[in-house]
This record gives C-alpha cells, sequence and structure tokens, in this order.
C-alpha cells in the first residue's frame, strides 16, 4: 500500500470498518509523510443521483440557503482584496450553483465567465434554472480538455470525495491561469463530528480523504490562505436529536445529548469545523 498523494510507503492503520451504505469494508490509512488519511478501497461509486444521502436530494430540489464554507469564502477573498469580476471561474463539484449566486451577489460573477462542472445531472439542471450558460456533465480528472484557462477553480467540499488526489490537483492547477487562484474548502478532520458522531456521509462511498493543516502546511509553499472555520447557524435541538439518532436510533430522547452536544460546540468553536485553503498556481508543491 501507497499513499495516494505522496507515493510514500510509510503508514498507519486506523482502522476497519463496513459502510452501512455500501456493505464495502474500508481500511482506514494515515500517511505520515504527509498527513493525509484515506480510505481503501479507492474507488468511485456514482452515488449522487440516487439520493441515498438526503444533501444531494437537496440539491436537487435547490438550496435556498447557502453554506456556510461559500460564505466564509468570499468574506476571505474581500478581506484578501481579491475580485472575481470579469474573471473566468471554474466551479468542479458545483452541485446546485449555490456558489455562483452568492459570487454574484458578492462580486458581480457574470454566468458568461462562469463555468459549473458536475457529475450529478440532476443538480445540473438546477445550475441551468439558476441562470448559469455555462454547465460541463463530466468526471473532472486528467481526460478533462478546456480551450482556454482559469483566473479561479473553485472546489468547494469536493475534494474530500476524490479517490486521486494527486491527479485532482494538478489537473485544477493545469486549467488555471499564470498565478490563478484555487480555492479548495473541506472538512477538517479534527471537528468533533469527525472525532465523536460520524456520520455515514462522512466515510466511502461518500467521502475517501480527510485533512488536518499541517497537510497543507507541509505540501505547499506560498499559501495565500489557510484558516479553519466554525458553523455558527447549528440549532442545539436539531443537533441533539442528530446526536441521539446516530447513537440511539431514535431521536424521542434527544434531551439527553444537550450538555454533550454543548460542549461539542464550545470544542469546534476553538478547533474548528472546516478547513479553508486558498493558494495561487505557483505554490504548487508535490
Amino acid at each position: 500500500m501507497i499513499c495516494p498523494f505522496c507515493d510514500s510507503k510509510y503508514l498507519k492503520i486506523k482502522r476497519k470498518l463496513i459502510s452501512p451504505v455500501n456493505k464495502t469494508k474500508y481500511t482506514q490509512w494515515r500517511c505520515l509523510s504527509c498527513d493525509l488519511e484515506f480510505f481503501t478501497p479507492l474507488k468511485f461509486e456514482d452515488v449522487y443521483e440516487s439520493e441515498i444521502n438526503e444533501h444531494y436530494a437537496g440539491f436537487h430540489k435547490g438550496r435556498t440557503e447557502a453554506p456556510e464554507w461559500i460564505l466564509e469564502v468570499a468574506k476571505s477573498l474581500k478581506r484578501k482584496g481579491l475580485s472575481l469580476k470579469n474573471k473566468k471561474i471554474l466551479d468542479v463539484g458545483a452541485g446546485d450553483g449555490i456558489n455562483f449566486l452568492v459570487l454574484k451577489k458578492y462580486f458581480k460573477v457574470s454566468s458568461d465567465d462562469y463555468y459549473a462542472l458536475e457529475l450529478d445531472k440532476k443538480s445540473l439542471a438546477v445550475c441551468k434554472r439558476r441562470g448559469i450558460k455555462n454547465t460541463i456533465n463530466v468526471h473532472f480528472d486528467k481526460s478533462f480538455k478546456s480551450d482556454f484557462k482559469f483566473d479561479y477553480v473553485f472546489a468547494t467540499e469536493v475534494f474530500e470525495h476524490q479517490t486521486n488526489p494527486k491527479e485532482f490537483l494538478d489537473k485544477a492547477f493545469e486549467l488555471l491561469k499564470s498565478e490563478g487562484v484555487l480555492i479548495l474548502t473541506v472538512p477538517y478532520r479534527h471537528a468533533s463530528f469527525m472525532r465523536f458522531k460520524e456520520i455515514p456521509g462522512d466515510i466511502p462511498p461518500h467521502h475517501f480523504l480527510r485533512f488536518s493543516l499541517s497537510f497543507f502546511r507541509r505540501n505547499f509553499n506560498n499559501l495565500i490562505l489557510l484558516k479553519t472555520w466554525t458553523s455558527k447557524r447549528k440549532n442545539l435541538k436539531s443537533s441533539a436529536e442528530l446526536t441521539s439518532k446516530i447513537l440511539l436510533k431514535s431521536k424521542k430522547v434527544y434531551f439527553l445529548f444537550f450538555i454533550p452536544v454543548l460542549l461539542l460546540r464550545v470544542y469546534d468553536y476553538f478547533n474548528g469545523e472546516g478547513i479553508i485553503v486558498l493558494f495561487r498556481k505557483s505554490s504548487k508543491k508535490l
């Protein structure tokens, strides 16, 4: 076994599990060289249009509330003084096009300059209804070609789904103009929901990769931004209900989890739930 990012054999097994989604046996590894965590077998399954995960059903209807990670990204771009107006943008794993609505509001991004790449045809239909003219229904891998380069490539909550992270990043950087910017958001593997109340969507065949801040620090130079962010919207009751459902298979005794969930909320406030990474094409180090 070798690391799918740095090809190191210096690995440690963290655990073995059976996914409740596809009943497949997986092994979770940690690379002691680059600090990536990953699950094997690294075998992609198209689970998105089937709506096995309730989040995908939400994409197919079209979310009305923007995810906090894209709002945090928009604010970070503003603080860095980066302009997206009249810039070519590729949104990899665009989902229902919610990123476009946020970037249009914050930066007056034009649909003519915005390209939504998404494997899920149902989600792409929502993108079109939202006014995105340029939709691309293909896998994002080394075979993907473009007639021009982009100023920005977005991949929000997409990188953790990949089975070949090195190829994914190589392609993203290849598609950028000189000094172009790649924007990633990923779940933080030290967040409470990863450590204490993992759900089926956090493991294969949904997520194959897990990231820490040290992964990005070790493997990339000249990062524009590397930070964690924490949700400010979570409702205490709904979080307690979810925890009760996961642990006891019932929401009825959710009140038993109010205090534990509150403590986890405090933990996340200081620790972070997700990671935002901005880096220029010239920062690539693989």
